[in-house]
């Protein structure tokens, strides 16, 4: 029989590679903060590409480097925002999908579904203002 904890390791060792991935975007996205646009976002990709060579992780490596050749190749700052200009307008109307569903959970007192949706708009709005900023 295993110990409890062995069963555990493998999920501890998980969640600290996802924590490191995550704070490693985060990392590449304020090292790259003095550029805009498409300069940013090749960036971004680079400092992606290093983190993933550092690692060893060679499938991410190949697949950055799939990606950074099509955005150099292709990427344009007006193209860029007209992306980020739609995906506002679709955040947008996501909010206010949220807000009537959000209405009609509290109209019915549905309190776990006010909180659920509460979430998703807080989740949302914060997502908005990301894709303001950047644009």
């Amino acid at each position: 029989m295993k110990n409890p904890f062995q069963l555990l390791l493998p999920t501890a060792a998980l969640a600290g590679v996802v924590l490191l991935l995550a704070s490693n975007t985060v990392l590449a996205s304020a090292a790259c903060s003095h550029v805009s646009g498409c300069e940013r976002k090749i960036c971004e990709m680079e400092r992606q590409l290093d983190i993933a060579e550092s690692m060893g992780n060679q499938h991410k490596v190949a697949g950055l480097n799939r990606s950074l050749k099509r955005v150099e190749d292709n990427c344009t700052d007006r193209g860029l925002n007209s992306d980020r200009r739609e995906k506002i307008a679709e955040s947008k109307q996501d909010i206010a999908d949220y807000q009537a569903d959000l209405h009609e959970a509290q109209r019915r007192g549905k309190t776990d579904k006010v909180h659920k949706y509460q979430r998703k708009i807080d989740k949302e709005q914060r997502k908005l203002q990301q894709l303001e900023r950047d644009l």
